[in-house]
């Protein structure tokens, strides 16, 4: 070793320690100047931000005695490590930087746990983060990547979010268990259609051998990473359902609710009940993610919840949120490049992108659109995702009906369940004049997806398909609900305004359309039919029309 290299050795495996090489010095640390070390020798290029470390470290102090601990721990850190503290270790406003070059990494997993006894009192995201990558180890390590962020296996090794729905558990007597399996096993199955989420089969969870594994080892034997369980109790003809979500990784209670319906109701098989627990379940997933994405940062988080808060970031259509999802989404395509979802979705990131009206240089983001759609199709031929999304990009930047009509026929023609095809068929017909075939169509959609994150945009194509059938009263019922899901989104407020119109509310079409021009102040009717697939079809010119009479110039 150079006497301006490998100044420091840390030891991650086993009991922490840090030895000054030189002269074989072990370092004399706290538990909080140890952790802040470990967190920067664990980053992909020895650097994390102060809020990140802080939120870490000092969750339960306030902003002011947060940073002021941070301070006096860097401080003591550098202290321990001098005379090297201040080549070791760099620091600004933002961030920290612990200098790599300087740092030799010893050890291996077989050496002992990932930092063994660094435990801190009152650190539980410290703590959190330390069992994930513990986890990590368990379930993916490579030995080629000894460390424990950004491009190595353990956080990589697998890309979508598993979860296990157990049998509820009910009174036998009382018919309350064989109900709670039915219950459980609806729900098992619709889930199964949720963006981004694998699951465990109803049989399996039944099995002795499923129900019976340590659950700390779920996630190692079964990949789990949200196991649901519940209980089901009778109160006259009803039946209360009370719902926990534990997340595996850190064995905390991320979710719990309570649901109630009629045993009559589930007995005739009316989805209501599920549907709400399904919605809660998928609702939770998501918030977990983008909260663990946040909270550890993209690079510390693993695959499967990295891209269940990316889908989710992407469809709050906040463009703060929107701009975080992509970097999350390019985190996924460096960890894994053959894969293809993560192409997939970054290809429809640009189509929202173009279609909110962000983009400043629409031909490029279209290009880059169908270049990421083109490698998700290559990256796996039997995708579907990729394949309807490839055909969602011919057709909503490129202007390729046609190739896109054919693509969404070859999807439904593999998979008749996919219901992004199934939508973007029914808004094809709805531009077609064919509003019959348009709702079919849309219909299918929604039942196939009712808990997608994109619902406003189902609601919105559900709209436009009753405006081409002339049900202009379920129109505007299905545009308000597109706009009180994200009221950031243009089409939705259009597809009002045309309602309203129809429907002879005048007054209420031309407030809609002053509050569409303050938010598109240079659209023009012109303007519109030349950017809309619909404009040489009889809808697209009634539409015009609706759009013109209630206070959208023509020029």
């Amino acid at each position: 070793m150079s006497e301006t290299k490998d100044q420091l050795a840390v030891r991650l495996y086993g009991p922490f320690s840090a030895t000054l090489i030189a002269n074989t010095q072990t370092v004399t640390l706290g538990a909080k100047p140890s952790a802040l070390l470990a967190l920067l020798a664990t980053a992909p290029d020895g650097s994390r931000t102060r809020s990140w470390i802080q939120e870490v470290l000092w969750e339960r102090s306030g902003p002011e005695h947060g940073r002021s601990s941070l301070r006096q721990a860097l401080s003591a850190l550098r202290k321990s490590l001098s005379p090297n503290g201040d080549a070791l270790i760099q620091s600004n406003n933002n961030t920290i930087t612990l200098n790599l070059d300087r740092v030799e990494l010893i050890g291996e997993p077989k050496d002992g746990e990932f930092l063994e006894g660094l435990d801190i009192a009152g650190a539980d995201r410290f703590s959190n983060w330390v069992k994930r990558q513990r986890r990590n180890l368990i379930t993916g390590y490579n030995p080629e990547y000894p460390l424990l962020d950004g491009a190595i296996a353990p956080i990589n090794s697998r890309m979508r979010s598993t979860i296990a729905i157990m049998p509820l558990v009910g009174s036998v007597r009382s018919g309350a268990f064989a109900l709670g399996d039915l219950v459980s096993a609806d729900i098992s199955r619709k889930m199964s259609r949720a963006v981004g989420i694998d699951v465990i089969s109803h049989l399996s969870c039944r099995q002795p051998t499923f129900r019976e594994t340590e659950f700390h080892q779920l996630s190692a034997q079964y990949n789990v990473d949200y196991l649901v369980t519940g209980h089901l109790r009778e109160r006259d003809d009803m039946l209360l359902s009370n719902i926990d979500v534990l997340e595996v990784s850190t064995g905390k209670l991320v979710g719990t609710e309570n649901f109630e319906t009629s045993k009559s109701a589930i007995l005739r098989g009316e989805p209501d009940h599920s549907d709400e627990i399904i919605r809660f379940l998928t609702l939770t997933i998501f918030d977990v993610s983008v909260r663990a994405a946040v909270g550890y940062g993209t690079r510390d988080t693993a695959s499967h919840t990295l891209l269940m808060s990316s889908i989710s970031l992407m469809h709050r259509q906040e463009l703060i949120s929107f701009a975080k999802s992509r970097e999350q989404l390019e985190e996924l395509q460096k960890r894994l490049p053959g894969s293809a979802e993560p192409l997939a979705w970054l290809a429809k990131w640009y189509v929202l992108f173009i279609s909110q009206g962000w983009s400043t240089n629409i031909s490029g983001d279209a290009g880059r659109a169908k270049e990421y759609a083109e490698n998700a199709v290559s990256a796996d031929v039997t995708s579907t995702l990729s394949r309807t999304i490839d055909g969602l990009v011919e057709y909503q930047l490129l202007k390729n009906y046609d190739a896109a009509k054919s693509r969404f026929h070859e999807v439904l023609d593999v998979d008749s369940n996919n219901p992004l095809a199934w939508l973007m068929t029914g808004k094809m017909h709805a531009f077609e004049a064919d509003g019959a075939s348009a709702v079919a169509c849309t219909n299918r959609a929604q039942h196939l997806s009712p808990l997608d994150p994109s619902a406003y945009l189902f609601a919105t194509l559900s709209a436009t398909a009753h405006l081409a059938n002339k049900d202009y009263e379920i129109a505007l019922e299905l545009s308000e609900k597109a706009i009180q899901l994200n009221r950031n989104h243009i089409s939705s407020l259009r597809a009002k305004i045309v309602a309203l119109h129809e429907l002879g509310r005048v007054d209420e079409a031309r407030d809609a359309a002053a509050e569409l021009m303050k938010r598109e102040p240079d659209l023009t009717i012109s303007r519109y039919l030349s950017n809309h697939a619909a404009a040489n079809y009889d809808s697209g010119q009634a539409w015009a029309r609706a759009l013109n009479a209630s206070g959208v110039p023509l020029q």
